[in-house]
């Protein structure tokens, strides 16, 4: 897989079991702070969301018990730390934890042309503010269906800051022999609040 419009690196498994420790864990800073605000946790459970700030993160599990599960290592599935330009993502394998790092690699060459990364912004589920506590929003929708977001929308102004929004980055890859591109990469790259714009 060669994605274009971005590098991506594997990580060391000392770098993988130092995230896993901070975040999991609870044991130390957060290993990858540049720029990485966003944090999603996929589990057997349910999904963690998370933000960093100034090497610590908090977890929706932590404001909002009731809706968000604990991310530990029995449950993980999936780990991304996000933000605008970079994701450091870790996936359980058959032996544990592996992960990479993906990052933004610009190339003005690729302008307009049809290999060129695509953007996109993804609804999330909840139109309807419950609770703000903690710098985390419980979020309802239709179907009783909850989550809590680490982005405090104020409840007086709800309808014009939701739904939030999760913006992605599609990096794409050309067939040598046909000449076809195929998306092979989504990376996360932000939350946005309806009409406030982006909250990065």
């Amino acid at each position: 897989m060669t994605p274009i419009g971005c590098t991506v690196t594997p990580l060391e498994q000392g770098e993988v079991e130092a995230i896993l420790g901070a975040i999991i864990d609870r044991t130390g800073a957060v290993p990858e702070p540049r720029g990485l605000r966003w944090l999603l946790a996929t589990c057997h459970d349910g999904v963690a969301w998370g933000v960093v700030r100034e090497g610590s993160s908090a977890l929706s599990s932590e404001a909002f018990p009731e809706v968000s599960p604990v991310p530990e290592r029995t449950s993980l599935l999936e780990l991304r730390l996000f933000g605008p330009a970079a994701e450091v993502r870790l996936w359980r394998t058959g032996e544990g934890f592996a992960g990479c790092r993906i990052e933004d690699a610009p190339d003005p060459a690729l302008d307009g042309s049809p290999g060129a990364p695509k953007r996109e912004s993804w609804l999330l589920v909840g139109d309807l503010v419950r609770e703000v506590r903690d710098g985390f929003s419980l979020l309802s929708g239709t179907a009783g269906k909850r989550q809590a977001v680490p982005v405090e929308v104020d409840e007086r102004r709800q309808t014009q800051e939701l739904p939030l929004r999760l913006e992605v980055c599609h990096h794409l890859e050309e067939d040598e022999e046909s000449g076809a591109v195929r998306v092979v990469l989504t990376r996360f790259t932000g939350l946005v609040q309806g009409s406030r714009g982006d909250t990065r």
